[in-house]
């Protein structure tokens, strides 16, 4: 009977143990501020995010998104930018690296339950940067 008491902890001690290490995985994530100043984009930081409503030519949302990623590339730090147009304001950022070059990115707004979870990749040479909804 003492054994089996033994074993049983032990099971469960090494299930408990298990789970543990599975939920840091998901506990990677980072959350940042959505700026509206373009001024306060850094180049020491890995992921900026600027909300603005300013015309640009060619891009017809009056609300549209900056996200600017750096990441180590071939030789160099690379940046790639994209820009992501909605109608809904965020002011919070949540983002993980999945890979060397790509982010998992949702904006959301931290009163509400609103938000949009994209892909942010760019290439190891800098040569071009993309978005896909995950």
């Amino acid at each position: 009977m003492k054994y089996l008491i033994i074993l049983l902890f032990s099971i469960l001690f090494f299930v408990t143990s298990c789970d543990e290490t599975h939920t840091t995985d998901s506990n990677n994530f980072k959350i940042i501020d959505i700026t509206n100043d373009i001024n306060m984009i850094s180049d020491e930081r890995d992921v900026s995010i600027i909300n603005s409503n300013e015309p640009i030519d060619g891009f017809d949302m009056d609300n549209y998104y900056i996200v600017k990623i750096m990441y180590e590339g071939y030789d160099s730090i690379e940046t790639a930018t994209v820009f992501f147009g909605d109608s809904d304001i965020y002011d919070k950022a949540r983002y993980t690296w999945i890979t060397d070059t790509s982010i998992s990115l949702t904006l959301f707004h931290s009163i509400s339950d609103k938000y949009s979870t994209f892909r942010v990749s760019g290439r190891m040479d800098g040569s071009g940067s993309g978005s896909n909804w995950d």
